[in-house]
């Protein structure tokens, strides 16, 4: 038997037709070059936005320039939720005298986290003497703040903030309390 040849007349053909293809213009490598720069421009802009909460705790001094970003796009840069970092130190609640329905809560939160956070909803819970619910509410930071806390906007790194709110219990007489911090 014959040997078979190494090349055929179509490897041949598909050799010369390979040959005589024209390499594509430099004008559609710097396009594809330049779709491909803005593709990763959008993907790292798109991170930014994804994470500009967490890049503007993490490093403060980029919070204005993240904020005028998200001014020109109709966006906010929230601050933190980390409800883990936030703490009630001491509280109390007593009966005003004088005023059989109205009880004064009194309490210190601290914001253990290194980075300014958003303050935190408060749930109050009224309980009587067999630990069962009377009353639950929850209050805004607008409800138990004072003014120039409120008006910060922010709760600080490492600081604390007083609580004083008075509370009309009504007809229920309280034996115990607890408070929860949450973001909702």
């Amino acid at each position: 038997p014959e040997p078979e040849p190494l090349f055929t007349d179509a490897d041949a053909e598909e050799e010369e037709e390979a040959r005589s293809h024209k390499p594509a213009g430099p004008w559609l490598n710097g396009l594809l070059a330049t779709l491909a720069v803005l593709g990763l421009l959008f993907l790292a802009a798109q991170l930014v936005y994804i994470n500009r909460t967490r890049i503007a705790a993490e490093v403060p001094e980029s919070r204005p320039a993240l904020e005028n970003l998200c001014a020109a796009l109709g966006c906010e840069v929230p601050w933190p939720t980390d409800i883990a970092r936030i703490r009630t130190e001491w509280s109390e609640l007593a009966f005003v005298p004088d005023y059989p329905n109205l009880i004064q809560l009194s309490a210190t939160l601290k914001n253990h986290a290194q980075y300014p956070q958003a303050y935190p909803m408060l749930e109050v819970t009224l309980k009587d003497g067999d630990d069962q619910v009377l009353i639950r509410k929850v209050f805004a930071p607008k409800e138990y703040l004072k003014p120039d806390d409120l008006k910060l906007g922010r709760f600080n790194a490492n600081s604390e903030v007083k609580v004083t709110m008075r509370l009309d219990a009504g007809k229920v007489h309280a034996m115990g309390y607890s408070l929860y911090w949450f973001y909702p």
